[in-house]
């Protein structure tokens, strides 16, 4: 993969993990109950982790970050089901 491709794939891989954290804080803030509220704080907590991995973790840290947000985010985020 040349640098353009790897540059475009981080971008697009950040975006994804704010936009599934923006999801969680909506959910976190109009949770109609406790339980929810933390479920929803504690998802927060892990697309920030994931967000430090791409930015400073290690190769094989990042790889398997990035497998999940494609595979896995990318469907939730366009609304279809994931694989």
């Amino acid at each position: 993969m040349d640098i353009v491709q790897q540059a475009i794939n981080y971008d697009v891989a950040i975006e994804m993990i704010q936009s599934m954290r923006v999801k969680a804080i909506h959910r976190m803030n109009n949770a109609p109950s406790e339980e929810e509220r933390r479920k929803a704080e504690n998802e927060v907590r892990l697309y920030n982790k994931e967000e430090r991995i791409l930015n400073y973790g290690e190769p094989n840290a990042k790889d398997s970050v990035y497998d999940k947000v494609f595979r896995f985010y990318g469907p939730i985020i366009r609304g279809e089901k994931a694989t």
